[in-house]
C-alpha cells in the first residue's frame, strides 16, 4: 500500500486534475505546432531546389545544405547546453526574434534581383 501511494497518477488523470500540467501540456503543444506551421522544414527540404533555381551551382548548394544543416545541429547542441543556466523562456525569446530576423533577411535577399 506504501508503493502505491508513491506512484505518480496516470499521465491524463494529471492533465484533468492539475492545472499546471495542463498549462504544461498546452504550452508544449502550441509551440510543437507553431514550429510545424512554421515551415522550417521546407528549409530543408527545398533550399537546394530553391538555389539551383536562382543559378546557383551543384557545388554551392551542396555547400549550402551541409551549412544549414550543421548549423542546425550546433544550434541544437548549445541549446541543450545552455537550458539549465539560461532558462527556456529565455531561450525561447532569443531564438524567436532570431527566426524573425533570419526570415526577414531572407525575404531581403530573395526580393533582391540577381546580377548576372
Amino acid at each position: 500500500d506504501d508503493v502505491a501511494q508513491l506512484r505518480a497518477p496516470p499521465i491524463w488523470q494529471a492533465v484533468a486534475t492539475q492545472p499546471a500540467v495542463r498549462r504544461a501540456l498546452l504550452i508544449t503543444v502550441s509551440l510543437t505546432a507553431l514550429q510545424q506551421l512554421s515551415g522550417v522544414a521546407n528549409l530543408f527540404n527545398f533550399s537546394s531546389t530553391y538555389l539551383l533555381a536562382r543559378g546557383f551551382s551543384d557545388a554551392t548548394c551542396a555547400s549550402v545544405a551541409v551549412a544549414v544543416h550543421a548549423s542546425n545541429v550546433c544550434a541544437t547542441l548549445l541549446t541543450a547546453l545552455l537550458m539549465d543556466y539560461l532558462g527556456r523562456r529565455r531561450l525561447l525569446l532569443a531564438s524567436t526574434f532570431g527566426a524573425a530576423a533570419c526570415a526577414a533577411l531572407l525575404t531581403l535577399a530573395a526580393a533582391s534581383p540577381l546580377e548576372p
